[in-house]
């Protein structure tokens, strides 16, 4: 009975010794035919693939190095000592919602408008309430008015308005040395704007050689020398007023001042071009003229 029991035993350990042998070899065929290659390429693991298979796509997980080299860089900056930016995701084009990798879209330059006078009113007879306060400002910035009263409503005269345009053009030296006016002499205030004038032919000489400079200008007065300054021409133009006959030495001048939104029509749509033309309005006539 012992002895067969003790034969029991040797067989027992025999199989198990077998079945422990083929487990061993079983596994060794399976890590060398059946599972991928892994290798080290620097310090990342890569996966080389299957022997007789399709290549494993390789790891491109992080090491534990790589990500505290990544957070110290961050903490304590590159290798200038500068910190680095992380950028923030950008609004999409398309709706602003999604971010994207690109920068923000250009915002169009938006059209800037045109400055408005800053100077202090000078003048104690000019209030912001009057329809000729811009002019006003623009003519005593411009020192085409001085002083401290405008007189808005006085009449204009020849010699203001040679005046007024002449320092409009920048006050500059006649060539004439001498006057072709009886009137006009050199001590006269208004010697070397009246001389510019009649070089440029604004106005000629009457037939009595004289200028006349305090006599008032009338509207037709007005806008036939501010049409010989800008050198206006009527060509095409239709007239728009109600007492304006063609033939008219003002007829050119009139049509071309309304186009150029110069004069503005009323609803009578008249031009009263023998009425006298008063400082506020000549002022404002030249402010549309050469400012706007």
């Amino acid at each position: 009975m012992a002895e067969r029991s003790g034969k029991g035993a040797k067989i027992f350990l025999i199989v198990s010794v077998i079945i422990l042998a083929a487990a061993v070899l079983f596994s060794a065929a399976y890590a060398v035919f059946l599972s991928p290659v892994t290798k080290l390429v620097g310090d990342k693991p890569v996966s080389a693939g299957k022997p007789g298979g399709t290549p494993a796509a390789p790891d491109v997980t992080p090491s534990w190095m790589e990500l505290e080299a990544e957070l110290d860089a961050l903490i304590e900056g590159d290798a200038t000592g500068e910190p680095i930016a992380i950028p923030a995701p950008t609004a999409d084009p398309a709706d602003g919602t999604q971010p994207t990798d690109g920068p923000e879209p250009t915002q169009p330059t938006q059209p800037t408008q045109a400055p408005t006078i800053q100077l202090a009113n000078p003048f104690k007879d000019v209030s912001e309430t009057d329809w000729f306060y811009e002019p006003a400002l623009w003519a005593a910035d411009k020192g085409i008015l001085t002083g401290d009263a405008m007189a808005p409503n006085d009449p204009c005269t020849r010699s203001q308005a040679m005046t007024f345009l002449w320092r409009n053009a920048g006050s500059p030296e006649p060539n004439l040395q001498v006057s072709p006016f009886t009137d006009v002499t050199a001590n006269s205030w208004f010697y070397k704007p009246v001389l510019w004038a009649f070089e440029n032919g604004l106005i000629s000489a009457s037939t009595d050689g004289k200028f006349y400079p305090d006599n008032t200008c009338t509207r037709a007065q007005i806008m036939l020398f501010l049409f010989r300054t800008e050198k206006g021409s009527a060509k095409g133009l239709t007239n728009p007023y109600y007492d304006v006959p063609e033939g008219a030495y003002y007829y050119d001048a009139a049509l071309w001042a309304y186009s150029r939104g110069i004069v503005i029509l009323g609803d009578s749509k008249t031009f009263d071009a023998g009425a006298t033309c008063t400082r506020g309005q000549f002022i404002t006539f030249m402010y549309r003229c050469f400012a706007q």
